[in-house]
C-alpha cells in the first residue's frame, strides 16, 4: 500500500470543506435570488429542479430494468456448474467466504436474523467463515458473541468472534476499525486452516443484513469464470423491506427512493457504481491494500476509491442482481422513527468526506481522468439533494406569491415537469409493489399512500434531504466529530422471514 493515500491533511480537511461550501453557496443564493429577483431565480431553479427530476427519472426507468434482471438471476440454479473450472483452473466449488459481521449493540434477534440468512447459503457448513465481529466497549459483547457462535457451530465452516480494542491510536469508533481488525484475525485462521487465500472472497455484513439465499454461489460463479477476480467488488441492491410495511409513511418513502436509486445505479449501462452498505470483494485485493481504513466513518464507498487510487484506477464493481435485505429506521415511537431516520441519513451524507480524500489526491498530483470523475461524482452526489430538494420546496411553493409580468407560466411549467416525472415514478413504484406487496394485500392502498407521500416532496425532501445533508456537510467542513449511532432495529411480526424467495413471507 501507498501510505500517503490515508494521510489526513490540510488539502484533506480542505477538500472536506467543498460540498459544505457548495450547499450552503445554494442555499444563500436561493434566498438572495428570491428577494432581489424572484422572477428570474424563479427560471434557475426550473432549469435545476428539471435536471434533478430528470436525473430522478432516469433512475426509475432503470430501476425497472434492474428489476427484470433479479427475477432473471433468481430463477438460475448458480449451483448448477460448481465443480467446473474455469479458464485458470479455479471452479466455483474451490472457493471460500469469509464474512465479516461488525456489530455493536446490536439485538441478538437482528444477528440470529442475519446468521440465519447466512446458513440457508449453499454449501455454508463447507465453505462458508463468518467472524462476528464484535467490540470490547459493549458490555457483555463476548458473551453475545460466544453465544451465537455456540448456536450456529454447525451451520458453517467456522464461527470466529473477535474482539475489536477500543481506543487505538488512529482509530474512530467505527465499522471500518472494527472489520479491519477482524479481517487480520480471520486471515490468520485461514492460514491455520491451510486455505488458499487466493481462492477467499471477503465479505462487509451489516449486521441487519439478509442476503438472498443464492448469494454466495452466485458470487462463487462470478469469481472462478472472471479473469480479474482480483480487482473486482461485487454488490447486490438493497431493499429495506424487512420491515418496509411497520414504519411510518415518510420513512417507508424515503426508504423506497433510496432503493429504487440504488438498483437502478447498478444497472445504468457502462457505469461503474460505488460498493454501499453490504459487499464483497476478493481476501488478496483487501490484504494486498491493507483492509480498511479504520479512521473512515462512512467505509463502503471509502474502500473502494481508496484502493482505486493504489490501483491505479484498476478495480471496479460487478452487480449481484439478487436482492440484499436491510431494515429502515426503527424506534419506539413514530416520531422517534423519524429522528432515527434523519440520523441515519445524516450519516450517510457523512460520506462527503470522501470529497476531501479525493482532494488529497488531486493536490499530491494523483490527476488521472478516473480521479477526476469520482470527484465530481461524489461531489455531485452529495450536493444534489440539497439542490433537488431545495428547488422542489421552492418552486412548489414560491410561484404562488409571485405577481410580476412572465409569472404566470411558471405553474404551467411546473406542473409539466412533476407530471412527467409523476407517471414515471408511478410506473416504478407499481413494479415495486408487484414485487413486494404489502403484508396486507392491500396495493390499492399503498399506491395512493405512495402518491400522497410524492405530492409532499418538498416537505419530506427539505426534512430528509437537505436538512441530514447541510448538518453532515457542515460539521466535516467546521471539523466536529460525527458520533457513530447504530440505528435501532428489532424483528417485528410481519417482516419478511429469512431465506424466503417471496416477500409475502411472515415471521
Amino acid at each position: 500500500m501507498t501510505p500517503s493515500t490515508r494521510v489526513q491533511s490540510r488539502r484533506t480537511r480542505l477538500g472536506n470543506v467543498i460540498p459544505a461550501a457548495l450547499s450552503w453557496a445554494v442555499v444563500l443564493a436561493t434566498a438572495l435570488g428570491l428577494a432581489l429577483f424572484p422572477l428570474q431565480w424563479m427560471w434557475v431553479s426550473v432549469v435545476a429542479f428539471a435536471y434533478f427530476l430528470v436525473w430522478m427519472t432516469l433512475h426509475f426507468v432503470l430501476y425497472v430494468i434492474g428489476e427484470r434482471r433479479c427475477r432473471e438471476w433468481g430463477l438460475w440454479d448458480w449451483a448448477e456448474d460448481r465443480d467446473v473450472p474455469g479458464a485458470d483452473g479455479i471452479a466455483p466449488a474451490d472457493v471460500w467466504h469469509v464474512v465479516l459481521v461488525p456489530n455493536h449493540t446490536e439485538p441478538v434477534p437482528i444477528l440470529r436474523r442475519t446468521l440465519d440468512g447466512l446458513a440457508a447459503q449453499h454449501d455454508a457448513a463447507r465453505r462458508l467463515v463468518v467472524v462476528l465481529a464484535m467490540e470490547e466497549r459493549e458490555h457483555d459483547s463476548r458473551a453475545k458473541g460466544d453465544l451465537l457462535a455456540g448456536e450456529y457451530a454447525g451451520a458453517f465452516a467456522r464461527v470466529l468472534v473477535t474482539m475489536h480494542p477500543g481506543g487505538l491510536p488512529g482509530e474512530l469508533a467505527c465499522k471500518a476499525a472494527n472489520m479491519t481488525w477482524a479481517a487480520r484475525e480471520a486471515r490468520g485462521e485461514l492460514a491455520a486452516m491451510g486455505v488458499d487465500p487466493s481462492r477467499v472472497t471477503l465479505t462487509a455484513c451489516d449486521a441487519d443484513s439478509v442476503l438472498d439465499r443464492s448469494y454466495f454461489a452466485a458470487v462463487a460463479e462470478l469469481f472462478a469464470r472472471d479473469g480479474r477476480r482480483y480487482t473486482r467488488f461485487w454488490q447486490a441492491p438493497l431493499f429495506y423491506y424487512s420491515n418496509m410495511w411497520q414504519v411510518p409513511a415518510p420513512v417507508r418513502f424515503t426508504a423506497r427512493l433510496t432503493q429504487l436509486y440504488m438498483l437502478g445505479e447498478l444497472a445504468l449501462p457502462g457505469y461503474d457504481p460505488l460498493p454501499i452498505s453490504t459487499y464483497t470483494m476478493s481476501l488478496r485485493l483487501a490484504e494486498e491494500c491493507e483492509w480498511w481504513d479504520p479512521a473512515v466513518i462512512a467505509e463502503d464507498w471509502h474502500i473502494y476509491l481508496d484502493y482505486m487510487v493504489q490501483r491505479s484506477g484498476d478495480v471496479s464493481v460487478v452487480p449481484v442482481y439478487l436482492p440484499l435485505w436491510l431494515d429502515s429506521a426503527e424506534g419506539s415511537t413514530w416520531l422517534s422513527m423519524l429522528r432515527n431516520r434523519y440520523v441515519q441519513l445524516r450519516r450517510h451524507a457523512w460520506g462527503a468526506t470522501d470529497t476531501g480524500f479525493l482532494t488529497e489526491q488531486l493536490l499530491s498530483g494523483r490527476t488521472a481522468g478516473y480521479v477526476w470523475f469520482r470527484f465530481a461524482q461524489v461531489l455531485h452526489d452529495h450536493v444534489l439533494p440539497v439542490v433537488g430538494f431545495g428547488m422542489a420546496a421552492t418552486l412548489s411553493f414560491v410561484p404562488l406569491f409571485i405577481r410580476t409580468p412572465g409569472a404566470e407560466l411558471l405553474p404551467a411549467v411546473v406542473t409539466g415537469l412533476f407530471t412527467v416525472s409523476t407517471g414515471v415514478m408511478i410506473a416504478a413504484m407499481v413494479v415495486d409493489l408487484l414485487r413486494f406487496p404489502p403484508p396486507d394485500r392491500r396495493p390499492g392502498w399503498a399506491v395512493i399512500e405512495t402518491l400522497k407521500m410524492w405530492a409532499l416532496l418538498p416537505v419530506a425532501g427539505i426534512a430528509f434531504g437537505v436538512l441530514p445533508a447541510l448538518d453532515a456537510q457542515t460539521k466535516l467542513a467546521l471539523g466536529l466529530p460525527l458520533e457513530w449511532k447504530v440505528t435501532p432495529k428489532k424483528v417485528r411480526s410481519g417482516a419478511r422471514a429469512v431465506g424466503e424467495s417471496t416477500p409475502e413471507a411472515e415471521l
